[in-house]
């Protein structure tokens, strides 16, 4: 049996809720602190994607740099990472 066909609005909602969680997890950063829990909704927002292997292994890998980029208050390179996991998220 073939999966069910996943409604737009529904993959819209999860790309827009994944640049929520991006946006709110930037926002932090550059207060400098970072709350475990918005990082684990945005992982598990991103998770939820309809991504292929290699897509979804690049959007964890930009994620993992963003991460440790804002822990060591490299804030520009944050930024640069996260342009560049625009386009795997906007899926729609």
């Amino acid at each position: 049996m073939a999966p069910p066909a996943l409604d737009g609005s529904i993959v819209c909602r999860l790309c827009l809720q994944v640049l929520s969680c991006l946006t709110e997890v930037l926002d932090q950063g550059q207060r400098g602190f970072l709350l475990t829990e918005d990082w684990d909704r945005l992982h598990n927002a991103l998770e939820a994607l309809p991504l292929d292997t290699e897509q979804m292994s690049l959007a964890r890998q930009r994620l993992a740099n963003i991460r440790r980029y804002l822990a060591d208050g490299e804030h520009g390179a944050a930024l640069y990472e996260t342009r560049l996991l625009w386009p795997l998220v906007i899926v729609w």
